[in-house]
C-alpha cells in the first residue's frame, strides 16, 4: 500500500514537473472604493493616467503609479472615457431614467471642468479615436453627437421609436454610426456621418427579436461587429460599411468582444467559460478555457496582447499565439468576481476591477537592456546633425530604418519628432544602440542647446530610457547629461 502511494506521487510530481511554466505575477498597486461600485474603467494610450467611474457618481483620476491625481462625485452612475494622449477625461452621467435625466462632462487632465452637457439619461457612450466627436445614446432612443468643445453637432430622433437604445458604437475615424434600439423586431441602423446616408443591418438570430447588446468598429473603420441574442446562445456577424454580411456565427452566449485594427482577429468571452478568437474569415484560430464565465476581455490594436477575466477569479494575459504570458488569482471573501479588465493600446498596463470595488494594475511585459557595442545590421538613413547649436524655431528631423520594425510615419510638432514601430528589434542611432525585448512603441528626439536627447518608450516597461545622441563618446552631452533611467 505504501509502495502504490509513493509511486502515485512520483506520477503527479512527474506531471507537474512536466507543465509549461506559467508567470505569476502581483498587481503594482490597487486601489479600493468602499460604499461604491466601479461602473466605468479607461486606460491612456501609454497607460500614464487611468479614470474610474462609479455608480453613486464617483470619477478618479489615478497615474500610472497609483497616484491619485483628482476626484469629483455628482449624482448618476458614471461611465467614462480616457483622450488617448491622456489630455481629456469624458465622464457620462445617467442620473434619473425616469424623467431622462443625464449629463455629459469633459474635463482636462487637472481636473478642471471644460463644459457640460445636457444628452438625457445615458444608455451608451463612444468616441472617435481623436477625441474629435463623442456619441451618445439615451432611453428615448436619441442619439446625439458632440465635438470636442462639448456642442452639439449633430442629433436624430425618431418620435415614433420612444425605444432606448441597446448598442451604440462610433468609427474610429468619426465618419460612421451604429445604433440600435431596443424595439420589437431589432435593426442596427448604420449611418455615413459624412453624407448622412442610413443602412439597416439585420441578422437573424437564435431567438425571435433579440436586442442588438454589441456593437464594435474594426480599428480601420471597415468592418462592424454586431452582437445579438437572449438567454444561453448568441449570434455573432461581421459586416462590411456597405451593409454586406461578411459572415456570421452562434457561439454561447457573450459578456465580452473585441476586434483588432483590420478586423483580422475578433475575440469574445462567453458564459460557457471559454474565450474564442475568429479571423476575418470566421474560422476559429484559437479557443482557451477559463476556470467561470469570461466576464471581460480587451487587446491591444494588433491583438499582440489580451487579457481576460472571469466571474471565478482568473485574471490571464495571452500573446497573439494563445501563449500564457502570466496569470493571477486574487484571493478574496467570500468569492472573487473579475467585473472589468482594460489593456493599454502600448500593452505595458493592464487595469482589473474585482468585485466592483478593488481596482488592480499589472505591469506586462519586460525591461529595456542596453548594448552600447553592438555594430550588428540596421542603418540610419538620414545622418544625424552635428553638435552644432539648434536654430531657434528650426526642427532637425532624422529617420530611422531597422530591418524587423516596422516604422510609422514621423509627426512634426515644434521640438519633437515621434517614431512607432511595433516589432521587437535593436536601436542604432550614432554609436549607440539601445536593445529592446520587447516591442517600441514610441520615440522621441528632441533637439536643443548643443545635444540631442533620444526618449524611447517600449510595449511593456514602466521606464523610458533616453540615450544621449551626438555625444562625446563617454555617453556625455556637451552640457554634461549621461544616458539612463528617468
Amino acid at each position: 500500500m505504501t509502495r502504490g502511494r509513493d509511486f502515485l506521487c512520483i506520477i503527479i510530481f512527474s506531471l507537474v514537473l512536466s507543465m509549461p511554466s506559467v508567470l505569476a505575477v502581483e498587481p503594482l498597486w490597487t486601489a479600493t472604493f468602499p460604499g461604491e461600485k466601479i461602473s466605468g474603467l479607461a486606460v491612456s494610450e501609454d497607460g500614464s493616467s487611468i479614470v474610474a467611474g462609479t455608480t453613486t457618481g464617483g470619477i478618479y483620476l489615478f497615474n500610472q503609479t497609483g497616484d491619485l491625481i483628482w476626484k469629483k462625485h455628482f449624482k448618476g452612475i458614471m461611465t467614462v472615457t480616457l483622450d488617448p494622449a491622456g489630455a481629456m477625461v469624458i465622464a457620462g452621467e445617467s442620473e434619473s431614467r425616469e424623467s431622462n435625466k443625464g449629463a455629459l462632462r469633459g474635463f482636462s487632465l487637472d481636473g478642471t471642468p471644460l463644459w457640460v452637457s445636457h444628452p438625457g439619461w445615458i444608455c451608451r457612450m463612444a468616441s472617435a479615436e481623436d477625441f474629435s466627436l463623442f456619441a451618445v445614446g439615451n432611453r428615448q432612443g436619441e442619439v446625439s453627437l458632440y465635438d470636442r468643445d462639448g456642442l452639439l453637432v449633430w442629433q436624430k430622433s425618431d418620435i415614433f421609436k420612444t425605444y432606448s437604445i441597446s448598442s451604440l458604437a462610433l468609427s474610429p475615424g468619426g465618419d460612421s454610426l451604429a445604433y440600435a434600439l431596443h424595439e420589437k423586431t431589432p435593426a442596427v441602423y448604420l449611418i455615413d456621418l459624412d453624407s448622412l446616408g442610413s443602412r439597416t443591418l439585420k441578422v437573424r438570430s437564435e431567438g425571435s427579436g433579440s436586442p442588438y447588446h454589441s456593437l464594435r468598429y474594426s480599428g480601420d473603420g471597415n468592418k462592424i461587429l454586431c452582437i445579438t441574442g437572449e438567454g444561453s446562445w448568441d449570434t455573432l456577424a461581421l459586416f462590411s460599411l456597405k451593409g454586406t454580411l461578411l459572415w456570421k456565427k452562434g457561439v454561447p452566449k457573450i459578456l465580452d468582444s473585441d476586434i483588432s485594427t483590420t478586423g483580422d482577429k475578433i475575440l469574445v468571452g462567453s458564459a460557457d467559460g471559454t474565450i474564442r478568437c475568429f479571423d476575418k474569415n470566421g474560422n476559429i484560430t484559437f479557443s482557451r478555457d477559463m476556470n467561470g464565465p469570461v466576464r471581460s476581455l480587451a487587446m491591444t490594436p494588433l491583438g499582440d496582447t489580451i487579457v481576460a477575466g472571469s466571474e471565478n477569479g482568473e485574471i490571464i494575459a495571452l500573446d497573439r499565439e494563445d501563449k500564457t504570458l502570466w496569470q493571477y488569482f486574487p484571493r478574496r471573501f467570500p468569492r472573487v468576481v473579475i467585473d472589468m479588465i482594460e489593456v493599454s493600446k502600448s500593452g505595458m498596463l493592464v487595469v482589473a476591477v474585482i468585485n466592483g470595488q478593488e481596482m488592480c494594475v499589472f505591469f506586462n511585459g519586460e525591461d529595456v537592456t542596453r548594448d552600447e557595442d553592438f555594430t550588428g545590421p540596421g542603418e540610419v538613413v538620414s545622418p544625424l546633425p552635428g553638435n552644432e547649436p539648434a536654430v531657434p524655431g528650426e526642427t532637425h528631423f532624422t529617420r530611422f530604418s531597422l530591418p524587423g520594425i516596422l516604422w510609422g510615419e514621423a509627426v512634426q510638432t515644434d521640438e519633437i519628432l515621434r517614431v512607432v514601430g511595433r516589432e521587437t528589434g535593436k536601436f542604432l542611432a550614432g554609436d549607440k544602440q539601445l536593445h529592446m525585448k520587447t516591442s517600441i512603441i514610441t520615440g522621441e528626439l528632441k533637439r536643443s542647446e548643443g545635444h540631442e536627447k533620444l526618449s524611447l518608450l517600449p510595449a511593456r516597461s514602466p521606464y523610458n530610457w533616453w540615450n544621449c545622441l551626438g555625444c562625446n563618446g563617454h555617453g556625455v552631452s556637451s552640457s554634461g547629461e549621461s544616458g539612463g533611467y528617468y
